[in-house]
Formats: structure tokens, C-alpha cells, sequence
């Protein structure tokens, strides 16, 4: 039986180890399971470290663009990260600034990229390459990566330090983590064996429930097989997770003292200390 490990391991042949000299911490927030709060983590871990002062760059990774369209910016004759991907532009062309801090900014035509560059030997490791020049701009690089196993989610997770896995609490959400799990150690034993699991984030959580507690006690157990762990921080169940879709001025701004703001910062320190 052919498994995810054989099947990236083959196409990601002859790639080889190369991420020397990468200074900037590289972060992909991923699940292959979609509405798991990734986007937000994204946005708020972004604001989080920029609120301590911290150089961050966010970085759009989703057809869909929901990171690029809650900062505010989905103008079409704005550079993206396609034109990085592509050739088009440096990363440093692609660079856009707002209120909430650096990007580059997703496309809808991200889901034509596999067509793109098909022919291109590299397309695995362009993101990668792409960053290195910005070792010296920026402290942190967060990345907001497609809820599929793709080119995309392997180019972030070739380029990153390490990943970054939101769990909402419920079972199918946690089997996002367990097939991720392979993609990941795939990619460790063929292209960057410095990626590791910073942890895994869960989101939407409910205290009072069964549910909530059910789910911690699950993904306690199998997060050690992993070799990973639960962050201590869990991120609550709120509305202002959805209010901010609609707020570019970010969480950390539009609601500072609300209790989901202060589980972000929470979650951000726990980031910075796993890091060092």
C-alpha cells in the first residue's frame, strides 16, 4: 500500500537539504483541514509579535486570500505572492505595508500554480529562495498555507523552521493534524530536516463543554506520539474572531482587552519561548 509518506518522498526527489543561512524565523500555520481558525492564528500571531516589537512579515499563501482581504488590500494590479512564485517579482517587490504590518498578498490564481510551473525543477523550493533575501529585514515570517496537501503547503512547510498546527475541537479537526503529520515527516527526511512541530494550537474552545475537554484529553495523547505537544494556551470560542474579518485594524487594536486578544498573547509568548 502506498502511503502520503511514499508519495511526497517521490516528489520531492532530489530537492536535498538546503536551508543554511536562514536567520529569519519562518512560521507556516497549516492543517489540511479547512475552518480551523488558521487564518486567524496567522493574523493574530503576526500582531502578537509586532506588538513586542518584533520585524514580522505575513504572507498569504491561500487562493481563497482571507489573510489579504482582512488586512485590508485585494487590489488585482498589486504584486502577490504568484509573482514571486512565478518569477514575476522578488519578495521584496511584493512587499505591502498596512496598518497591521507587512504582506504579500494572496491569489486566486494560486490554484493554477501546479499548471505554472510544471515543467519548473525548482517550484518546490522558489518560496524558500525567495525569503532568504529577507534574512536581514524581518525576525519572523508567518504563513497562512492552503487547507490541502499541495505544492503550496510543501513549498511552506520547505521554507519554514516550523509549523504551527490549529485544532478546533472536534474529531475530524484533529485528523487534519495526523495526516499533516506524515507531509511533515516526509519533508524533514527529504528537504528540510530542520522543520519541526512548534505545537499544536487548539482553537474555538469551549471550557464548559464535554466536548472541549473530551478533545484536550485526545490530542494530549496522540500529540506525544508526534513528538510534539499541546500549547498550554487554548484559544476560546468568540465572536470577535468573526468581527474581525471585517476589522483591518486587527484584534490586538479593535478589541485589546477583550479575553480572545489576551489567549493570542498568551499563545504569542508561548511561541517566542518554544522558538528560542
Amino acid at each position: 500500500m502506498i502511503t502520503a509518506y511514499d508519495l511526497i518522498t517521490e516528489v520531492m526527489k532530489g530537492i536535498g537539504q538546503s536551508n543554511e543561512g536562514i536567520t529569519m524565523k519562518t512560521i507556516s500555520i497549516s492543517n489540511q483541514k479547512g475552518g480551523v481558525g488558521k487564518t486567524t492564528t496567522a493574523l493574530c500571531l503576526s500582531a502578537g509579535l509586532a506588538e513586542r516589537g518584533y520585524r514580522v512579515l505575513s504572507i498569504d499563501l491561500e487562493q481563497q486570500r482571507n489573510l489579504t482581504a482582512t488586512i485590508g488590500n485585494t487590489q488585482s494590479e498589486q504584486l502577490t505572492i504568484l509573482d514571486v512564485l512565478t518569477g514575476e517579482a522578488t519578495a521584496r517587490e511584493a512587499i505591502q505595508h498596512s496598518a497591521t504590518g507587512d504582506f504579500i498578498a494572496g491569489s486566486k490564481q494560486l490554484s493554477l500554480i501546479d499548471e505554472i510551473l510544471k515543467d519548473a525543477e525548482d517550484k518546490y523550493t522558489r518560496l524558500r529562495d525567495a525569503l532568504k533575501p529577507l534574512n536581514r529585514s524581518y525576525d519572523y515570517c508567518i504563513i497562512d498555507t492552503p487547507p490541502a496537501l499541495g505544492s503550496l503547503t510543501l513549498s511552506a512547510l520547505i521554507a519554514s523552521n516550523a509549523v504551527i498546527v490549529p485544532v478546533e475541537c472536534d474529531l475530524y479537526s484533529a485528523y487534519g493534524f495526523t495526516d499533516l503529520s506524515d507531509t511533515i515527516q516526509a519533508v524533514r527526511d527529504n528537504a528540510n530536516s530542520k522543520l519541526r512541530v512548534l505545537g499544536v494550537l487548539l482553537t474555538k474552545f469551549d471550557r464548559r463543554t464535554n466536548l472541549s475537554r473530551e478533545m484536550t484529553e485526545y490530542l494530549e495523547q496522540i500529540t506525544g506520539a508526534f513528538n510534539t505537544t499541546l500549547f498550554d494556551t487554548r484559544i476560546r470560542h468568540s465572536i470577535k474572531a468573526r468581527e474581525i474579518q471585517l476589522k483591518p485594524q486587527g484584534l490586538f487594536k479593535y478589541a485589546p482587552r477583550h479575553g480572545l486578544t489576551q489567549d493570542y498573547r498568551d499563545f504569542t509568548e508561548e511561541v517566542i519561548q518554544r522558538l528560542k
